[in-house]
């Protein structure tokens, strides 16, 4: 499993480095075939012997679909070369797929980027191919069948790190953030 997860990442640094939007993540890593249990068991394992089965999630995100779809048979496609450079099976279940939200609304993100301003917040436009409630609500529709057009804010964490346990953000980004938001109504508002 070991020797995939770094074939992966290889294939990942390949698409970063080509300017490509990416983010992939092995999430759950285990080999309890079944047992779902507080001790984390492994199946059929010791210290002294390898495990003849194990798993992993890999999770694709990117604000493109065309390219989140062909790195993902990329992916797949170096899993199973790996697999056969070491003789062994893998299985694959696909657990969901969604379609990324490629762009955000243009006006709301020119009401955030004037709202900054005024707020003296400094600012950038970044793509998140995650699944935040804006990528579900843009997927909605008006009664006169139009999408309904969203946009986000996000504040610094410290080094960086959110939807961990490490995620800090002061009061200070947090007060600037709630400001951002409240000026970014204003402005939508007055439109």
């Amino acid at each position: 499993m070991s020797y995939i997860q770094v074939r992966l990442d290889g294939l990942a640094s390949k698409a970063l480095r080509k300017g490509k939007d990416l983010v992939q993540t092995v999430g759950v890593i285990n080999a309890d075939r079944g047992i779902n249990d507080s001790q984390g068991t492994i199946y059929k394992s010791a210290i002294t012997k390898v495990c003849g089965f194990s798993y992993f999630t890999l999770e694709i995100r990117s604000d493109n679909a065309a390219f989140r779809n062909i790195y993902a048979k990329d992916a797949l496609a170096a899993i199973r070369k790996v697999a056969k450079e070491r003789n062994v099976k893998v299985e694959f279940e696909k657990i969901g797929e969604d379609a990324p939200l490629e762009r955000l609304d243009g006006k709301i993100q020119d009401c955030i980027g004037g709202a900054c301003r005024e707020a003296g917040a400094s600012s950038v436009r970044m793509p998140s191919g995650a699944g935040h409630d804006a990528a579900v609500v843009a997927k909605q529709k008006h009664s006169d069948g139009k999408t309904i057009p969203v946009g986000m804010i996000f504040i610094p964490c410290r080094a960086g790190k959110s939807h961990a346990k490490e995620e800090f953000a002061t009061n200070a980004a947090i007060t600037k953030g709630a400001n951002v938001l409240a000026l970014t109504l204003l402005r939508l508002a007055s439109n």
